[in-house]
């Protein structure tokens, strides 16, 4: 009765923390970009309080560069998969990462964008272009992220010549469903993977089988 007990809370417990939603806030105004990820809307993930940002690394030299893309190449020829099994894998990934975006949400999504240019024409026509695609997309973007709180407008300034963009989105996700894509791909890798040891007996047994026949 105990075991039980214990592992129903297990269970509960494991439930409660997929369920729980990873929300990220994007914000840009006047040049600034800024991101942060929080859990539960109150722990925060990143950037962490109080930490500094790190110092800017050197770019790799292209020995460097060079030297990390045959690693990766070599860590992927050992797996050992034929082309049709990455095809089986590139699609499992597809699939699981549709899937995850008809999970991710977005109650919050204001966008504000001031448009202007050195010659008042060009002003014009990034204005048409960008008020046609906004308001095309716009839309589309309600219905799969389930947006609730929206402010979009595009506007025009023809004195600055310099656009300006406001944006403020609130997406979340939920830990379960942003596991779903690299588990439906490491076990597509575990069942093709136990397919080829599957196989290599079989082939060993085919092989004893002759040896034994043939004395």
């Amino acid at each position: 009765m105990t075991a039980l007990i214990i592992a129903a809370s297990v269970i509960a417990v494991i439930t409660v923390l997929l369920l729980l939603p990873v929300t990220l806030c994007l914000t840009a105004k006047d040049g600034d970009f800024r991101s942060e990820v929080t859990l539960a809307g109150a722990i925060r993930l990143y950037p962490k309080r109080g930490k500094q940002a790190a110092p800017q690394e050197k770019t790799q030299e292209p020995e460097t560069q060079q030297s990390n893309a045959n690693a990766f190449l070599e860590a992927v020829q050992r797996l050992g998969l034929s082309f049709s099994e990455w095809l089986e894998v590139a699609k499992t990934a597809i699939k699981a990462l549709g899937r995850l975006a008809r999970k991710l949400k977005a109650p919050t999504f204001r966008f504000r964008c001031l448009i202007s240019a050195d010659d008042p024409y060009e002003t014009v026509m990034r204005y048409n272009y960008a008020n046609t695609a906004l308001y095309t997309l716009m839309p589309l973007l309600k219905q799969r992220l389930d947006i609730e709180d929206s402010d979009v407008s595009v506007g025009t300034d023809f004195d600055s010549g310099k656009t300006a963009i406001e944006l403020y989105a609130k997406l979340y996700l939920r830990i379960g469903a942003l596991l779903l894509a690299p588990i439906a791909v490491l076990s597509t890798l575990v069942r093709i993977y136990f397919r080829h040891k599957i196989d290599r007996i079989k082939e060993r047994k085919a092989l004893k089988w002759k040896i034994n026949s043939a004395s």
